[in-house]
Protein backbone atom coordinates (compact mmCIF):
# COMPACT_ATOMS: atom_id res chain seq x y z
CA UNK A 1 0.00 0.00 0.00
CA UNK A 2 2.76 2.42 0.93
CA UNK A 3 4.62 1.75 -2.33
CA UNK A 4 1.44 2.35 -4.35
CA UNK A 5 0.73 5.62 -2.54
CA UNK A 6 4.33 6.73 -3.03
CA UNK A 7 4.22 6.04 -6.78
CA UNK A 8 0.91 7.90 -7.12
CA UNK A 9 2.22 10.96 -5.27
CA UNK A 10 5.41 10.77 -7.34
CA UNK A 11 3.38 10.77 -10.56
CA UNK A 12 1.36 13.77 -9.35
CA UNK A 13 4.57 15.63 -8.56
CA UNK A 14 5.95 14.87 -12.02
CA UNK A 15 2.69 16.03 -13.58
CA UNK A 16 2.79 19.31 -11.66
CA UNK A 17 6.42 19.89 -12.70
CA UNK A 18 5.51 19.24 -16.34
CA UNK A 19 2.58 21.66 -16.07
CA UNK A 20 4.86 24.37 -14.65
CA UNK A 21 7.36 23.71 -17.45
CA UNK A 22 4.64 24.15 -20.07
CA UNK A 23 3.55 27.40 -18.42
CA UNK A 24 7.11 28.75 -18.60
CA UNK A 25 7.46 27.76 -22.26
CA UNK A 26 4.11 29.37 -23.07
CA UNK A 27 5.11 32.59 -21.28
CA UNK A 28 8.41 32.74 -23.19
CA UNK A 29 6.61 32.15 -26.51
CA UNK A 30 3.97 34.75 -25.64
CA UNK A 31 6.64 37.29 -24.67
CA UNK A 32 8.42 36.69 -28.00
CA UNK A 33 5.16 37.39 -29.85
CA UNK A 34 4.66 40.63 -27.90
CA UNK A 35 8.27 41.75 -28.42
CA UNK A 36 8.02 41.06 -32.16
CA UNK A 37 5.11 43.48 -32.63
Amino acid sequence: MIECNFSISGNLTGYNQTLEGLKLLFRRYFNKLINTK
